[in-house]
């Protein structure tokens, strides 16, 4: 088998976090044997790791990096490994994959670890919950729709994303 079909056999990541998470999630990809990965490198924010390599991998540069490095290694899917990331972190890394064109997962939550390890089974697509930082609200439809049902609703910021979405609802 060529390089070029093993390579379109195995998809191309790049981990955004080399500290601990990062390592583990490597770690795991290698010793379990999930040859469909091939994990290019590291991008993270702490400018004392850009340049280091970390389990034989390199980092690259911080995470405004990444749609260059997505152009020039031709990643396929990003890793987000930092599982106490704040909201407004995942939206950015979010924000740079969609630029990039590429999927991205990302690690539960540290209060959702169910033990001290990152594994690729625990990765999984970025939630609402990632994005807002707490749990989503919840209400009761039913009783709204009977409150407002034959009314005439004024929504005041229609514009913006959550007033449009009330209007379109």
């Amino acid at each position: 088998m060529t390089h070029r079909e093993r390579r379109r056999m195995t998809r191309s990541t790049l981990i955004v976090g080399a500290g601990e998470a990062g390592i583990l999630l490597v770690r795991d990809l290698r010793a379990s044997g999930h040859g469909r990965f091939e994990c290019i490198g590291f991008v993270d924010d702490d400018r004392g790791k850009h340049g280091v390599l970390v389990e034989g991998l390199p980092v690259f540069g911080p995470a405004d990096d990444i749609p260059a490095l997505v152009h020039r290694y031709r990643i396929d899917e990003v890793f987000i490994a930092i599982p106490s990331a704040p909201a407004p972190v995942i939206r950015r890394l979010v924000a740079l994959c969609r630029a990039s064109g590429v999927p991205c997962l990302t690690t539960p939550s540290v209060s959702d670890l169910s033990e001290c390890r990152v594994t690729l089974k625990q990765m999984r697509g970025v939630r609402i919950e990632d994005l807002l930082g707490r749990a989503p609200v919840v209400f009761d439809a039913a009783s709204i729709r009977q409150t407002l049902q034959g009314r005439c609703v004024l929504v005041t910021g229609a514009g913006g994303s959550i007033g449009s979405e009330i209007a379109r609802q």
